[in-house]
């Protein structure tokens, strides 16, 4: 017996074999069961999801001679003959290759001939939006008002091309798309039946591959069962020239971390093994999305433990708006591309998409630096101010009479106590800013004197008062103190006068605050 591939093998041959078309085929059997059933049906839908074959099995069921309910019996002659495709009244045409007007024309002249064998004379017209326009006009009339045994089974993947003037003349049937699931344990089933074995992991992706499509997924499961006695998902993978899922999370994580180096050997990898780019894209595109979703309501159902490990690691960093960002920006590539392998463009936009976040990245490297340059420019203006300070020390020192030697000598006494005693506080700030702003400093009968002017004084002062004790332990050694005293310089100059204490050629020009 020659060999028949798994799709036609499999092929339902009753109602209740038919899966994830639960709504459509209850429409049909209930129609079955009370005998109500339109003379004209519309089915639409996408490529492998049942539509002809419902059809052939509700024409059956229509002419069996020892139905049970709404299933065709399959063992009467009727049936028999209906299964090795030699049923006389049942009439299928395949449109997109008899699309004219003449074929119409042929099937309204054999409407009005009885059936042969059955009770109904059944239509099943394929692909029906391939007709011409003058076709379907004169298809019309046929439809509207056929004879009572005729059945129409009009069958469409683009029912926005059939007119519709056809579509209110039919009862439409919607087949949607199976469930990745539902397709899986189809699959299972009859792995299991032909004693091929394979990983779930490698059915899961044949059933996701499928997209929908059972009989796609049959013709997926026929290419992969011989390369090997115990198929893997390395194996599917290499037969599709598909990356694993891994590739795709890294994919998405070297574009939002901004590893470019990473990302560079990934794209080498792409190449090398002719991954084709449009599924990649495709795949990234739809991670993305989903990682959204896991960012919004959590893990669904739908999501593999793999992927919520994914997803948990990438939402722990990446924003929803970054996620979306990337993932429109993918999807319009994939809209623009014109090649499956067209390498290039795949490079630039990856890179593109880096840099777009390494400008970001590059951003807070900036701003890290300009705060360390503040800080520098911050602490050299300290620096400045202590040397104007300085300075300005000097010019006042200049004020004083010049002439008097002593008073030289008293100047050059204070400057170099105070000079003592930055030295010990140079490495506390405060103290040292508050000391380098004092006029000037004397030792007086263990009291330490800081002398201000007026109008900065206070808050050096206020800095020296509640830092009294610090100074009197760091400089009872050194000078022999045991208080701090702080004073106001007047505007006089100091003036000669006798030769007692340097506190008592001062004083004159002093008050205590």
């Amino acid at each position: 017996m020659s060999y028949i591939t798994l799709y036609r093998k499999y092929r339902p041959q009753k109602f209740s074999e038919v899966i994830g078309q639960d709504i459509s085929v209850k429409i049909i059997t209930n129609s079955i069961l009370k005998e109500n059933f339109s003379h004209s049906y519309l089915f639409t839908g996408t490529r492998g999801t049942g539509k002809t074959t419902v059809a052939r099995i509700f024409a059956k069921a229509l002419n069996c001679l020892n139905r049970q309910g709404f299933e065709p019996c399959n063992a009467c002659q009727n049936c028999i003959s209906f299964n090795n495709g030699s049923f006389p009244d049942c009439i299928e045409i395949d449109a997109a290759s008899n699309r004219g007007i003449n074929e119409i024309k042929q099937i309204r002249e054999n409407l009005k001939l009885n059936p042969i064998k059955g009770k109904f004379k059944i239509y099943i017209i394929d692909e029906v939006h391939m007709l011409t326009i003058e076709a379907f006009n004169a298809l019309l009339k046929s439809l509207e008002e056929p004879p009572s045994f005729v059945v129409f089974i009009l069958a469409t993947t683009d029912i926005h091309k059939v007119p519709i003037t056809i579509q209110s003349r039919c009862q439409k049937i919607e087949f949607k798309k199976v469930h990745h699931k539902i397709i899986f344990e189809h699959l299972k089933n009859i792995c299991s039946k032909e004693e091929i074995v394979i990983d779930d992991d490698a059915l899961m992706f044949l059933a996701k591959a499928a997209n929908g499509s059972v009989r796609d997924s049959l013709s997926l499961l026929e290419q992969v069962r011989n390369i090997s006695d115990n198929i893997t998902l390395k194996d599917v993978l290499q037969i599709f020239s598909v990356v694993s899922l891994k590739w795709v999370y890294d994919y998405i994580n070297f574009i939002l971390r901004g590893d470019v180096v990473s990302l560079i050997d990934l794209i080498n990898k792409v190449k090398f093994y002719s991954v084709n780019l449009y599924q990649f894209l495709y795949m990234i595109v739809n991670e993305l999305k989903n990682c959204i979703y896991y960012k919004f309501v959590g893990p669904i159902d739908e999501f593999s433990s793999f992927q919520i490990e994914n997803y948990k690691g990438i939402s722990s960093y990446a924003k929803i708006e970054d996620l979306r960002k990337m993932m429109n920006s993918l999807n319009m590539m994939l809209n623009f591309y014109k090649s499956e392998n067209d390498y290039i463009l795949f490079e630039i936009y990856s890179l593109n998409l880096i840099f777009e976040r390494g400008i970001q990245i590059d951003k807070k490297e900036e701003e890290k630096v300009e705060k360390e340059k503040k800080l520098e420019i911050t602490e050299t203006k300290e620096n400045m101010d202590v040397k104007m300070r300085d300075s300005r020390d000097e010019e006042h020192d200049r004020t004083f009479d010049k002439n008097n030697e002593e008073n030289i000598d008293f100047h050059k006494d204070i400057k170099s106590v105070k000079e003592k005693i930055l030295k010990i506080f140079e490495n506390d700030k405060l103290l040292y800013n508050a000391i380098s702003n004092v006029e000037g400093v004397l030792v007086e009968e263990g009291k330490l004197v800081f002398i201000f002017q007026s109008n900065k004084k206070d808050v050096y002062v206020k800095i020296l008062k509640n830092k009294s004790s610090t100074i009197v332990d760091r400089l009872k050694d050194l000078f022999d103190i045991n208080s701090v005293e702080i004073r106001e310089l007047k505007g006089q100059k100091i003036t000669k006068s006798s030769k007692n204490s340097q506190f008592e050629r001062i004083v004159d020009y002093t008050r205590r605050i």
